[in-house]
């Protein structure tokens, strides 16, 4: 499968797209929220998790959430709105639990699974980009071949991050913290 797109070339922007995400969820995360809008941020937030059981389930959101960002055009706004939105559920919780923002930033990043769920998300974004030029290149049919193969990648990795992130939920509860 040739592409227009060396593999240097893609892991660089797949690196530049992961390193903007974080960006904006960091900005997310530094946004001021006023109170009511945190309780309400926070509760949503709690009745979401509430339904997470198992690693299946954080993988099937992130892949979904992921999916969204490989839509030429659409998906890097998309994948920007909810990484920024992300992050201001972060902001909501850090104030009201009165939790250093800068703390909570750093732990996924810390644990690892944090570091892999974005870069799952930025190698997506990154065919998003790579999709436009390759229909404006007339390089769309090899693009498509190689498709299937980056969304394998990025969902093993979501994978992997989905598994840590699981086990941290179940190790963090079962101490009780």
């Amino acid at each position: 499968m040739k592409s227009i797109y060396s593999l240097s070339k893609r892991v660089s922007l797949a690196i530049i797209c992961t390193i903007i995400l974080y960006i904006i969820f960091a900005i997310g995360s530094m946004t001021p929220v006023d109170a009511e809008s945190a309780r309400q941020m926070v509760e949503d937030f709690r009745e979401l998790v509430a339904g997470i059981n198992s690693a299946s389930d954080i993988f099937l959101n992130n892949f979904a959430i992921s999916l969204l960002m490989i839509i030429p055009v659409l998906g890097p706004i998309i994948g920007a709105w909810i990484v920024y939105n992300t992050g201001l559920i972060i902001s909501s919780f850090a104030s009201i639990e009165g939790i250093n923002v800068i703390l909570i930033l750093i732990l996924p990043v810390l644990t690892i699974y944090g570091i892999l769920e974005f870069i799952g998300y930025g190698t997506m974004m990154s065919e998003s980009i790579l999709l436009i030029y390759a229909i404006r290149k007339k390089g769309l049919r090899h693009e498509l071949k190689i498709l299937p193969i980056i969304i394998v990648i990025s969902a093993g990795v979501l994978g992997l991050a989905a598994v840590i992130e699981f086990s941290l939920i179940t190790i963090t509860q079962s101490l009780g913290i």
